[in-house]
């Protein structure tokens, strides 16, 4: 069976410091998923992505750094998660997560003329996705 992975492009923000865990812990609890069960990679310490074959589904979470910034390590993930896709793998991206994954399909992803935007926001699960994988 092929596993929950979970591309993890950063750490969280030292404002964060005092909350426990980190973009795949949180990743984890709120999906339900034992920690244990799924995989986690950095890409931006090095650590190398497997083959998109071996994962079931695929959640990128949030970084402090920007897809902007074309770093080598993030257009990797773009070109691994364009592999994906091809796939058919399920993704679920989370703030930097779904823009790398708009870049790693061709569409265009440029800075916020309003800043930066943090925070949470309440959203309604779709109809047509109540049997979403992810």
């Amino acid at each position: 069976m092929r596993s929950l992975l979970i591309i993890q492009p950063g750490n969280k923000l030292p404002a964060l410091g005092r909350v426990a865990g980190d973009f795949a812990s949180w990743v984890c609890a709120g999906m339900g998923v034992p920690a244990q069960s799924a995989a986690v990679v950095q890409p931006h310490l090095g650590e190398t992505l497997p083959p998109p074959e071996a994962a079931g589904a695929v959640v990128i979470t949030g970084s402090s750094a920007m897809v902007t910034d074309r770093e080598p390590w993030s257009e990797r993930s773009a070109l691994w998660l364009r592999e994906a896709v091809t796939l058919g793998t399920p993704l679920l991206g989370i703030c930097f997560g779904h823009q790398l994954i708009a870049h790693a399909l061709g569409g265009l992803v440029s800075d916020n003329p309003n800043g930066v935007e943090v925070g949470s926001v309440p959203v309604r699960l779709a109809e047509r996705a109540q049997l979403d994988p992810l």
